[in-house]
């Protein structure tokens, strides 16, 4: 059974989602201190496949069949927090290499532990859940069990052993999330980390991009590549599509109607429904034809493998136009640098130098914060009519600054007023969906309320508004340097003559 089964379990039983859970106003990220943000949805995605119980099975009988490998993973760290890997081991980007970054990491019993849980569920009579329920907890959950895992408290620990004669359906489910969201939120992250170092992060020298390379050539080879242009997707607010090609990829694999079924109908309620905050751009006649084949279908049907190929070829040759192009060109050129998260506080610089003399997001928020370079800004975007994107991001950085709702609350209504309303006084250059999705948090006055909207014109002023603002401060620059060397005091004539000799 999937991770993505898994999910819908949970929300059958009135649970959050974990897809839905990790957001700004999911209950998993209110609920949990987190030592990392939310992940991106290319790892969340890539750890959903690698929990496919198939390819899980095999992995982890291989695994755990070895005497070496139960020697050194004995007693897990809790929540797998701790050594980043061993140097010199290389990894897949696969369910084998993630279970051997677990095993090197010592935490190869959160993995195994999540799917014993999870084919505990599956059981129906008693005396056989009530045995597995015993070796579970005597596995895993015991002290100083041959797998322990530490990442529960003494009080839940009891509260499983206490149940464990009742053997409810949902005994380990309370646990089984916490062990999803550690794999989720801690140790897949830093799996995809120990794959990027191997690899480069992306960089020329070691990508197996070439000249010749195409986004159709990434797309079938489905490995470490294609995540790393998600990767760059996701700084650029287009990560979901890529998702999307991904997800109708598999789809297109399935046979069984049930499966078929399942799958189109997290595809549509996911990308193309539009009341979904994830949905991505594309035809609306389309999306709906599709809606309506989703929701008529009967448990026996088999939906036509060829259900989504109108918008995978819509949202194929979109990326392949406007976005692979420029990624390719970086790959090649070894100038990718990929922005982690999309926080304002992230994406501003992080803990690097900027590089004010190329265009970047990075360099657009650092030019917004200094005076003298927001007057160039401004100028260069007068200059071409759009001074309004850069004003709607003065004020959306002035807003991340509020802390309490009351302070929020008329901020919002002043920024949606002035820029977003339609028939507002400075409309900035946004599409109707991203603004109807920042619209929801708006009304509530969210912290995170424009950051949509924020990240989209840093992006456009970088690519349209950037080359103008150089040349502005060049300008500003060189009448600095004129004005100075006129208001400098005039140089003293130079002593000409000769001299007299006093006795």
């Amino acid at each position: 059974m999937s991770g993505t089964n898994l999910l819908k379990r949970m929300d059958s039983k009135g649970r959050m989602s974990v897809r839905g859970a990790f957001g700004p106003g999911g209950a998993l990220f209110k609920g949990r201190k987190l030592s990392q943000a939310p992940p991106n949805k290319a790892q969340a995605f890539q750890l959903e496949k690698c929990l496919d119980k198939k390819s899980l099975d095999k992995v982890i009988y291989q695994m755990t069949s070895s005497a070496d490998t139960a020697a050194k993973n004995k007693n897990a760290v809790a929540e797998g927090r701790n050594s980043s890997g061993v140097a010199g081991k290389s990894y897949e980007y696969t369910v084998d290499g993630f279970a051997a970054f677990l095993a090197a990491n010592k935490a190869l019993g959160v993995l195994l532990f999540w799917k014993d849980a999870e084919e505990y569920t599956m059981l129906f009579g008693v005396e056989e859940r009530k045995n597995v329920a015993s070796k579970i907890f005597t596995r895993y959950l015991k002290q100083g069990a041959e797998w322990e895992v530490t990442a529960l408290n003494a009080e839940m620990r009891s509260k499983i052993e206490k149940s464990l004669d009742d053997c409810e359906d949902d005994l380990f489910e309370e646990l089984q999330i916490d062990m999803y969201s550690v794999m989720l939120l801690e140790l897949f992250p830093r799996f995809y980390e120990a794959c990027s170092r191997e690899t480069g992060d992306a960089s020329a020298s070691s990508s197996k991009i070439s000249a010749l390379t195409t986004f159709q050539d990434v797309l079938k080879a489905q490995d470490f590549e294609v995540h790393k242009f998600a990767d760059y997707c996701r700084s650029i607010l287009c990560e979901d599509q890529v998702i999307f090609l991904l997800e109708v990829a598999d789809y297109r694999l399935l046979f069984s109607p049930s499966d078929l079924i399942d799958q189109a109908t997290k595809i549509f309620a996911t990308y193309l429904d539009p009341q979904s905050e994830t949905r991505i751009p594309a035809s609306d006649a389309e999306c709906a034809k599709v809606g309506a084949v989703v929701e008529n279908a009967k448990p026996t049907d088999a939906l036509p493998l060829e259900l989504f190929d109108k918008l995978y070829d819509e949202v194929f040759n979109t990326i392949n136009h406007e976005t692979w192009p420029s990624y390719k060109e970086k790959v090649l050129a070894g100038t990718l640098v990929l922005a982690r998260g999309h926080s304002l506080s992230n994406v501003e610089g992080g803990g690097g130098e900027i590089d004010m003399t190329k265009p970047s997001k990075p360099a657009v928020a650092a030019a917004l914060r200094e005076p003298k370079r927001l007057e160039c800004l401004r100028a260069a975007a007068t200059a071409q009519g759009v001074r309004e994107n850069v004003d709607f991001c003065v004020a959306c950085q002035q807003y991340a600054l509020l802390f309490s709702e009351a302070d929020r609350k008329p901020k919002a209504d002043a920024i949606w007023t002035k820029f977003l309303l339609p028939g507002c006084d400075a409309p900035v250059n946004l599409p109707d969906h991203m603004i109807q999705k920042m619209k929801k948090k708006i009304d509530t006055a969210e912290a995170d309320a424009f950051e949509l909207g924020y990240q989209e014109l840093l992006l456009v002023i970088s690519n349209n508004i950037y080359t103008h603002y150089l040349a502005e401060e060049a300008k500003l620059k060189e009448k600095e340097a004129a004005d100075a060397a006129s208001a400098a005091p005039a140089a003293l004539p130079k002593q000409t003559g000769g001299c007299c000799l006093v006795q």
